[in-house]
């Protein structure tokens, strides 16, 4: 019954998959939500020294982070790609957080 061995591969494959695909949702919902603040003219940081939202830096981050989603997705560079997708998200809910 449960004496086979098990294929971790599949399932490391699965989680790499479902991590690419919530990297994409997540950087599509932190672009439009940027996108409001960006157009709002309102910026209260989180950190004071950062620079508020700029059209070009949220379309930077908007495409690397669909960039590391895809990468995750694809298996392509999957280390990197994770990091990668980690900063982006990081840098974006720090940037969201007003």
């Amino acid at each position: 019954m449960l004496t086979d061995k098990v294929d971790l591969s599949r399932a490391l494959a699965a989680a790499r998959i479902g991590l690419g695909a919530a990297t994409l949702l997540n950087t599509w919902e932190m672009h439009t939500t940027l996108t409001r603040i960006a157009d709002s003219g309102i910026f209260m940081p989180f950190v004071a020294e950062w620079p508020p939202p700029s059209a070009a830096g949220i379309w930077l981050t908007g495409l690397l982070g669909a960039l590391a989603g895809l990468a995750l997705i694809l298996g392509w560079y999957a280390r990197p790609a994770a990091v990668l997708a980690t900063l982006v998200s990081g840098w974006s809910f720090l940037w969201d957080q007003q």
